[in-house]
């Protein structure tokens, strides 16, 4: 089992002068990713027709 710390999260928001996504935290963890609203289809691909 790997012991790897995060990079300091802090340090990367000042310099790109916004929030660490909450996607990249996940990913960084190794976590499993969670579907956003927006990727699911509403229509329950049903194309739209």
């Amino acid at each position: 089992m790997e012991d790897n710390p995060l990079p300091d999260l802090r340090d990367i928001e000042l310099k790109l002068g916004r929030k660490v996504p909450e996607s990249l935290v996940r990913s960084l963890r190794g976590e499993e990713p969670v579907p956003r609203e927006r990727d699911r289809d509403p229509c329950g691909g049903s194309g739209g027709g």
